[in-house]
């Protein structure tokens, strides 16, 4: 369980990251 997390976690949080920054900036 925790290794698939950490494989979701290494996937989703570099594609999720510029979408929340994204947001963030465009207010």
């Amino acid at each position: 369980m925790l290794e698939n997390y950490g494989n979701v976690a290494s996937l989703g949080f570099p594609l999720l990251k510029p979408a929340v920054i994204s947001q963030l900036e465009g207010g």
